[in-house]
């Protein structure tokens, strides 16, 4: 299953929280489009948030993560310089 955090952003964007069974917990994190800043965040509760990676696309090339991310919910917070960000998550 892919989750699309963030589609075509043009301008600095934080995500909707997306809730993930967390029996998912192998997932891969994938922006690319834009040269940008984006942290993933993880939370128990959706209301408290903790870094959990940061990725730092350029418009030539994405940059991803993988990792075991058992938080049942997860979102994408990004500061974007040029081109259009797209954030994804695998599980």
């Amino acid at each position: 299953m892919t989750i699309k955090l963030i589609k075509q952003a043009t301008a600095d964007v934080t995500s909707d929280a997306w809730p993930i069974d967390a029996d998912k917990a192998n997932r891969s994190f994938m922006a690319s489009g834009a040269t940008a800043t984006v942290t993933v965040q993880v939370s128990t509760d959706g209301q408290a948030w903790m870094d959990f990676c940061e990725l730092t696309p350029t418009e030539a090339a994405a940059d991803g993560y993988a990792d075991v991310c058992p938080w049942p919910y997860v979102r994408a917070v990004a500061t974007v310089t040029s081109g259009n960000l797209n954030v994804s998550v695998g599980c």
